[in-house]
């Protein structure tokens, strides 16, 4: 093949087993087989508007979908809260990211309860960042693979939602970025 930039070559978009990658290494030119590198890691981002941010405890948000013949393993997220009328905690607990839509498994914080007031009761713009090693969550999501074993999770999308009440009155946007990895499973 001759030789290109690389905003010339064609994009891909998604791997192959005999894929490879050219780097240069002490002045000499390997190839490195895509397969050693690891999974991919995607990124989902879900609009919530303040309509559905109000109903997330009797209506959870899916924010990645289900995926054939996958465990969804999510690797960060992020919330971002546009400026807007504060809502009116109540008596809600924990934002959440969960398996399943309802939710039916097992759910880690996104938020806890103890900052839920200044995420939600802010008029200003507001961001956090969850799962993840050492982030709130990111165990618990981990700890229940191991402890429940992979098939609970198959197939199953990730949701978010408000533990115990819905927020009242609020008129602010989120926007959730989920990054995770798609693990195969054959059952």
């Amino acid at each position: 093949m001759a030789d290109k930039r690389i905003s010339e070559l064609t994009v891909a978009t998604s791997g192959q087993t005999t894929d490879a990658v050219a780097i240069a290494r002490s002045g000499q030119s390997y190839q490195l087989a895509v397969s050693v590198l690891g999974p991919l890691i995607y990124k989902a981002t879900t609009s919530v508007a303040s309509s559905e941010e109000l109903a997330l405890f009797t209506t959870p948000k899916t924010c990645v979908p289900a995926s054939s013949g996958n465990v969804i393993i999510p690797v960060r997220g992020h919330l971002a809260k546009g400026s807007g009328t504060a809502y009116t905690i109540g008596t809600a607990t924990n934002l959440r990211f969960a398996w399943g839509n309802p939710i039916e498994l097992t759910a880690m914080e996104a938020i806890p309860t103890a900052s839920l007031a200044s995420f939600f009761g802010s008029t200003g713009t507001q961001s956090a960042l969850s799962l993840g090693p050492g982030l709130s969550g990111g165990a618990q999501f981990y700890n229940s693979i191991c402890t429940m074993g992979s098939t609970t999770f198959f197939e199953q999308p990730i949701s978010l939602s408000i533990q115990t009440a819905n927020l009242t009155v609020g008129t602010a946007s989120l926007t959730v970025n989920v990054f995770y990895q798609l693990w195969p499973l054959t059952l």
